[in-house]
């Protein structure tokens, strides 16, 4: 290798470190009702097992006894992928929504059901100050439609990304939000058990949400920034 082709990958590979360094350094940041930020956050809601879908029998939530969460997230790159799974097998499966708020941190009130599956309108328009879209919902339960004539299945998305569902290795039932890019800001999570047939009751159960952040692997940036910069000084000796 010559002088000056070591100077270039020098120069280039230098470069890619402090990108590296730069791109981990804004890499977004999650965190639960108030608590400390990092890459991943877990909170475990013990909440009645229809409470994502009964709502008095009409298939709605049912908003005073399923949990809520804010969910904050800082910085730049990198996906939110959002899980709910059971604690315990025996337990109805588990479902949540998710919007994007606009309004201060806590309980949503001014009403007893909820749509699973909308924006803040219909039954949801008490949400109207508060959150401005829905970005989507998981529910590892049956699908059903709901006393709006809205289709629940077992997951959508209404911002770029995928969802999941299916049992673990422990025989834990989980769904889980794929949410790529999503824009940092603040959400409300509304979290509880998806048992529209109402087998259970007023039973309470176990359900573990988790966010975590899924950062562009270290090997993409640094590939990625040596690959360009190799061609521009293939371009500027070429020129030469």
């Amino acid at each position: 290798m010559n002088r000056r082709l070591r100077k270039a990958v020098t120069g280039i590979l230098a470069s890619s470190a402090l990108a590296l360094v730069s791109t981990h350094a804004s890499a977004a940041l999650v965190s639960f009702d108030a608590g400390t930020a990092g890459t991943s956050a877990t909170v475990t809601d013990d909440v009645s097992l229809n409470s994502w879908t009964f709502g008095f029998g009409v298939n709605l939530g049912w908003n005073h006894t399923i949990n809520v969460h804010d969910l904050h997230v800082t910085g730049g790159a990198g996906d939110i992928v959002l899980t709910a799974k059971q604690t315990v097998a025996t337990d109805a499966l588990p479902g949540f929504t998710i919007w994007h708020r606009t309004g201060g941190s806590g309980f949503i009130g001014g009403s007893h059901q909820f749509d699973q599956v909308t924006g803040p309108t219909g039954t949801n328009a008490f949400m109207a100050a508060s959150i401005d879209s829905i970005v989507g919902y998981g529910n590892a339960g049956a699908a059903f439609t709901n006393a709006n004539g809205n289709a629940v299945g077992h997951g959508g998305v209404f911002v770029p990304g995928s969802w999941t569902s299916g049992t673990d290795g422990s025989g834990l039932g989980y769904v889980t939000l794929n949410l790529t890019g999503l824009a940092a800001g603040d959400y409300y999570i509304l979290n509880g058990g998806s048992d529209f047939n109402n087998t259970s009751g007023k039973t309470t159960g176990g359900f573990q949400l988790t966010a975590t952040v899924v950062p562009v692997p270290a090997a993409v940036w640094l590939f990625g920034s040596a690959l360009t910069g190799l061609v521009g000084w293939s371009r500027r000796k070429t020129a030469a």
